[in-house]
């Protein structure tokens, strides 16, 4: 007598052809994909990382250190106001511009652009002047460190601290703990703030 099947053993055997008879659910090349993605993502947030670091090292508020006058008008506009230290010729002095919430500063030695500054008005809001490698105006002088590690030099005098990071190319004024001037200076290069790109990539 022929041998019966019935609908329950059928719908059985049907979904073991399916299923190629494994257990255990997960294809064994899903676990390789997702790797590959992980791996791809990973990579993405390392050179968009390494693009935006780069990007602030060696500019601020448009103006790249070392801008002759020409290139500081056409990065910046014309200032308010232009004033001259001293009677130096290697000053040509500092070019002021304001609006409802910040001074910027640039002033010039040797006719070059030699620090770009940027302080907030009081009553503004604390976010007024750009973020710089993440550390903003206001930000308490832990979450400087946490961003950027310990500085190169600091110096304290008249109630306010300067952290100085040469190699990056920038010093924080800090007023009470927190940052209240960010100032961009000579000296940084993308090849010495490399050695501090692994903390700031940290999130």
């Amino acid at each position: 007598m022929a041998e019966t099947m019935s609908g329950g053993d059928a719908r059985r055997r049907t979904k073991k052809r399916r299923s190629g008879g494994s257990r255990g659910g997960t294809s064994p090349a899903v676990g390789p994909l997702i790797g590959w993605v992980v791996a791809i993502v990973g990579v993405a947030y390392l050179v968009i990382g390494v693009r935006l670091f780069l990007q602030d090292v060696g500019q601020y508020l448009g103006v790249p250190i070392g801008s002759n006058e020409q290139e500081a008008l056409y990065f910046a506009g014309s200032p308010a106001g232009r004033s001259m230290q001293g009677r130096s010729p290697a000053l040509s002095g500092t070019w002021e511009y304001q609006d409802d919430a910040s001074v910027r500063k640039l002033l010039f030695r040797g006719g070059r652009v030699a620090q770009i500054t940027c302080v907030n008005k009081p009553q503004q809001s604390i976010h007024a002047c750009p973020p710089v490698l993440g550390v903003h105006i206001g930000d308490h002088e832990t979450d400087l460190l946490d961003e950027l590690g310990g500085p190169t030099s600091e110096r304290v005098g008249a109630g306010s601290k300067v952290m100085r990071y040469s190699d990056l190319g920038f010093e924080f004024v800090l007023t009470g703990s927190r940052v209240s001037e960010i100032r961009m200076v000579e000296g940084g290069t993308p090849g010495g703030a490399l050695a501090r790109l692994p903390l700031w990539l940290l999130p």
